[in-house]
């Protein structure tokens, strides 16, 4: 039952997200705008999650997705590129979005059309005031997705 709820899950939400990008609403101005509505609780949840202070550092912020996603089994992340570059990179496995991302490949996508894991990421790091995602996406092969956020920081 479970995966057939996460099937339905990834058409549905995969098909919405798609509508809006042929409406010229991409998937990358969508995500920045979530990540600017989600800022506001993104604190509240790092200390719910995590059990600690909110991170002050790009560095310290990494440790904490990683921590996130092991402690909750959303996902796991294993960085690949040092976020002090304005470039944040990491591997993702074991992702819950893993079928919307099989779903929309076949449609002619790379990986989601908007991948949940980076809008949650963009909002850490605006409400956080670490800086500003300009610019991200994300490839999946299999069960893997490369993520990639270029950004400013402050």
């Amino acid at each position: 039952m479970s995966e057939m709820k996460d099937f339905f899950n990834a058409i549905v939400y995969c098909n919405v997200f798609i509508a809006a990008d042929k409406m010229g609403v991409t998937p990358v101005l969508l995500g920045r705008q979530a990540a600017t509505v989600l800022a506001p609780v993104i604190d509240g949840l790092f200390k719910q999650i995590v059990n600690s202070d909110s991170p002050k550092t790009m560095e310290e912020f990494v440790k904490d997705i990683e921590k996130v996603g092991k402690d909750t089994g959303l996902y796991q992340i294993e960085i690949i590129a040092d976020p002090s570059e304005n470039v944040h990179k990491e591997k993702i496995t074991n992702c819950i979005w893993t079928e919307m991302a099989k779903y929309a490949k076949t449609l002619g996508y790379k990986s989601c059309p908007l991948c949940g894991i980076a809008v949650t990421i963009m909002g850490g790091i605006h409400s956080l005031g670490l800086g500003e995602v300009n610019r991200f996406e994300a490839e999946n092969n299999e069960n893997v997705c490369i993520l990639k956020l270029e950004m400013q920081q402050k």
